[in-house]
């Protein structure tokens, strides 16, 4: 199938202008909300008082026995961000056109989709434990050249997987396969469109990087002129944490709607652009 990212766009533009209010709410609120609390929870239960007061050494005692703690409390909040991912794009892939049926649908797809990123993870530790203890190993013998080359096509390597596997969450979200169906599906469905997903992820990333700096730049100077310095802990640094989540919801909306719709084209499938909600 041929892609069009203009295309992709376009349709993007016109379902998030129409549907804008409940697609950032499920985004804020089971993206970027969690990852903001946990955030906000892991220096104080890392470092305790040291996070609360610049210059305190940290205790690696108190930060090892605290990691298994941090470790449990990420497990809800990439559970929750995997649900807003799939729920997202069931309404952007029109397979359910009510929110509340999106959200029970995208529960059920979980598990495969886990299984997935599973399989992907395990799968680049495999490659990557090896390689990285040789290239330290290396750069010990005062011979790093061989080790660093080899990293480096590594990371290429990972680089091209990961752009070949960009359509796992539409495909679990849309056809009902397993997690080794995911991975095959998106591996076939991109390919020979390497090179225009690859420079679609890197022009909405570098937007989203100047868009972040700028408004994060101004919302700061702001908050500190209202509310003081965004030190640990008081209004202007919560205040501050606010606008990121609200940035990160506005881009993940945005990114998550425009991969569903090109998973739409690369599947040949046909999904009009209009009013799903009721």
């Amino acid at each position: 199938m041929k892609l069009s990212i203009t295309t992709a766009w376009n349709e993007t533009s016109v379902f998030v202008k129409q549907e804008a209010g409940p697609l950032f709410l499920i985004a804020f609120g089971l993206m970027s909300l969690p990852s903001l609390i946990l955030q906000a929870v892991a220096p104080r239960l890392l470092l305790g008082t040291a996070a609360m007061t610049p210059g305190t050494v940290p205790d690696p005692a108190r930060m090892l026995a605290a990691l298994p703690m941090l470790l449990l409390l990420a497990i809800p909040v990439i559970l929750l961000s995997i649900w807003g991912h799939l729920t997202l794009n069931m309404l952007a892939l029109r397979r359910e056109t009510v929110i509340g049926n999106a959200f029970g649908h995208a529960a059920r797809r979980i598990l495969p989709l886990i299984g997935a990123w599973l399989i992907w993870f395990v799968g680049a530790i495999i490659l990557i434990v090896p390689l990285a203890a040789f290239a330290v190993s290396g750069i010990k013998s005062g011979h790093p050249g061989l080790p660093v080359l080899l990293l480096f096509i590594l990371w290429l390597l990972l680089i091209f997987v990961s752009i070949r596997l960009i359509l796992m969450t539409p495909v679990a979200a849309a056809e009902s396969i397993g997690p080794v169906g995911i991975l095959r599906r998106s591996w076939d469905l991109t390919s020979g469109h390497f090179w225009k997903l690859l420079g679609f992820l890197a022009l909405i990333v570098l937007v989203f990087i100047v868009f972040a700096v700028v408004v994060g730049a101004v919302g700061g100077i702001l908050l500190a002129l209202v509310a003081g310095a965004p030190t640990p802990g008081s209004l202007s640094s919560f205040g501050l944490q606010l606008i990121t989540g609200i940035l990160q919801a506005i881009f993940l909306t945005y990114f998550v709607v425009m991969v569903a719709r090109i998973y739409v084209q690369l599947s040949g499938g046909v999904a009009s652009v209009g009013q799903v909600f009721e």
